[in-house]
């Protein structure tokens, strides 16, 4: 939905006391005349992960899409992840953040510039639909890089496949090879109808031993 940021525009009128009631906003040339009306700005939510990187205090912000686009910043790791659950429990890295993209809410990213001249990884689900996110992501950071995406990981959390509603079918753009063989057996149900992997579901031990190896190899 909308919501309304609302300012006197003329003094030389009061304003109505409420705006509870439909009648006012019902006429528009009034509600013209009154305020000055903004739509709801898109709100990126991010957490810094490196405690050094604080912002006064706070690691956990939302900010205005405009003002992330043009933030000054020294990270060097850009983490993006599909869900909330995955976002909130993402360990701690050295000077990093990550950016809970919301799904197919990752295309308010093609205006940015900065993002692409960090070092960017992107974890999703794996099913037909976090492939093609991840393939969107990619059109727009060429060199985004997917991580615990791979038919390894899956196979070792078999007992937590569940099925996907409504597959996406269609050819998948932006994977690499391996991604894109992936895709496209759980599209053609290779190993079984519809098989969905929530990213929630991966044990942790794999996240901080693939975190641990980044760090290993970014040194």
């Amino acid at each position: 939905g909308k919501y309304m940021w609302l300012t006197k525009a003329h003094t030389s009128q009061e304003a109505p006391t409420s705006i509870s009631g439909s009648s006012s906003l019902e006429n528009s040339s009034l509600a013209k005349e009154k305020f000055s009306i903004k739509e709801k700005p898109q709100l990126i939510r991010f957490r810094i992960l490196d405690e050094k990187y604080y912002i006064h205090g706070f690691s956990d912000i939302s900010v205005p899409i405009q003002e992330f686009n043009s933030w000054e910043n020294d990270f060097s790791h850009i983490f993006f992840t599909e869900n909330e659950i995955s976002f909130l429990s993402f360990p701690n890295y050295k000077n990093a953040l990550i950016i809970f993209s919301k799904g197919y809410s990752i295309h308010i990213f093609k205006e940015n510039r900065w993002l692409n001249n960090k070092k960017i990884y992107y974890w999703g689900d794996m099913d037909t639909h976090g492939f093609n996110i991840l393939g969107i992501a990619r059109e727009i950071f060429p060199n985004l890089k997917s991580f615990l995406m791979n038919e390894e990981i899956f196979f070792k959390h078999k007992e937590f496949w569940v099925v996907e509603d409504k597959p996406f079918l269609a050819e998948v753009k932006g994977l690499n090879y391996e991604e894109s063989l992936f895709c496209k057996k759980l599209q053609e149900n290779i190993w079984g109808k519809n098989l969905h992997l929530e990213q929630e579901r991966i044990n942790f031990i794999y996240l901080k031993e693939y975190l641990r190896n980044l760090e290993i190899s970014s040194n």
